[in-house]
């Protein structure tokens, strides 16, 4: 399996020294055109025409960190995912990830993988729900994780990216569509959630999952009822 780490690190090191008005093109560039494919097939455009028109970018903004505010203010944040050890805890998440399915036989017909992690936005109410970390791998063959980085959601986000494994794998024998049902939603995400507590640890459990308790669940109408009454 080719699997390829994108240094987000780096990147957000070359765009810092860029002129302003040179960042966002640069960041679609260097940051955005590795995961193309996934673009073509979400139907999502890579750049819009007419310019300003729903995008790669648009969507970017609205959780990752845009390219504007990528300068030395973000230094800090870019140092808090630049070390070494830090993307070499990620490879092994990832590989050992697709490695515990090749040792059970299965046979993965997506064989090149691109992963990597991206600071967040700030302001984004997607990021704050998930308790400032999240991921996207859906699409066969890449994987985003994001994450404003903290002492809460460094050690998570090797989690994430177990988790986002699982989706990686699951939608290669799945096909996906505009049509999801429920069941398969509630069904993908606990797989992926178990899995990733299988490879990173119960303490590294979503929020999304330790978060919510019977007592939240029941206040849950479901479709078609009139009441909260307990389910």
């Amino acid at each position: 399996m080719n699997i390829t780490a994108l240094r987000s690190d780096d990147i957000y090191r070359r765009i810092i020294q860029l002129p302003q008005a040179e960042k966002r093109e640069a960041y679609r560039e260097l940051m955005l055109a590795p995961f193309k494919k996934k673009w073509e097939i979400q139907q999502i455009p890579f750049r819009s025409e007419p310019p300003g028109g729903f995008d790669v970018m648009t969507l970017n903004d609205m959780m990752y960190l845009p390219a504007e505010q990528i300068g030395e203010s973000m230094l800090e944040q870019v140092n808090d995912i630049s070390s070494e050890g830090f993307w070499a805890e990620c490879w092994a998440v990832v590989t050992g990830s697709f490695a515990a399915f090749e040792r059970q036989g299965i046979s993965l017909p997506v064989q090149k993988i691109i992963f990597t992690v991206l600071l967040g936005n700030p302001a984004s109410e997607l990021l704050r729900i998930n308790e400032g970390y999240s991921g996207d791998g859906g699409i066969p063959g890449h994987i985003l994780t994001v994450l404003t980085p903290n002492a809460y959601t460094l050690p998570r986000i090797y989690a994430a990216l177990a988790h986002e494994c699982n989706h990686n794998v699951r939608y290669q024998f799945i096909r996906w569509d505009a049509n999801v049902t429920l069941g398969e939603l509630i069904v993908s995400e606990g797989l992926a959630e178990n899995f990733a507590v299988s490879r990173c640890g119960e303490e590294r459990l979503g929020p999304w999952v330790s978060k919510t308790d019977a007592q939240t669940l029941n206040r849950v109408v479901k479709p078609g009822t009139r009441s909260n009454r307990p389910l």
